[in-house]
């Protein structure tokens, strides 16, 4: 059986003009790939340390929490902490991947426009979020993510798009 190429794959998917103008790279995570390899180069190109968005982290800064239950009281900020991390790295994640660190008052300018609905809303929702972030991931199935970046970060996506062609990922 022949696998479909990128473009084939998420053929159904209407682009807005804002979202084809946005530096991005779709990337598949296959066999050689490592979720946790790519999750490391992402926070040594950025900078930064991933976390789920809209989701709300698992553990307080102690370790308190009851996995698989997210924290409804916790700040996006709370990703950055070991216990989340480990976490992440066991797990797939659902929408987005953004800096723990962005602002929650920015978030919550964007979150309104967030919410659980197919991929093809999602990607298209990219534009907004990067206003209020450097960078962002978001899952497209279970094999594929695209990482897209603002524009003033734009070799940030080259930098992604090059070690995962080195590393064993689909770019």
């Amino acid at each position: 059986m022949e696998t479909p190429t990128k473009l084939q794959q998420f053929s159904h998917i209407k682009l807005s003009d804002e979202v084809l103008s946005i530096p991005k790279v779709l990337i598949m995570l296959n066999e050689a790939g490592s979720w946790n390899g790519f999750l490391d180069q992402l926070t040594n190109v950025t900078g930064s340390i991933p976390g789920e968005w809209p989701s709300k982290p698992f553990y307080d800064s102690s370790g308190n929490g009851d996995y698989p239950l997210r924290n409804p009281l916790l700040l996006h900020s709370g990703w950055s902490n070991p216990y989340n991390q480990e976490q992440l790295r066991k797990d797939d994640f659902d929408y987005f991947l953004i800096p723990s660190e962005a602002p929650e008052q920015d978030l919550g300018t964007v979150s309104d426009s967030v919410s659980y609905v197919g991929v093809g809303v999602l990607i298209n929702r990219l534009p907004k979020l990067l206003t209020v972030v450097p960078w962002a991931v978001l899952t497209l199935s279970e094999d594929w993510m695209v990482f897209a970046a603002a524009h003033k970060h734009a070799a940030w996506v080259v930098q992604i798009r090059d070690w995962c062609e080195k590393h064993g990922y689909i770019a």
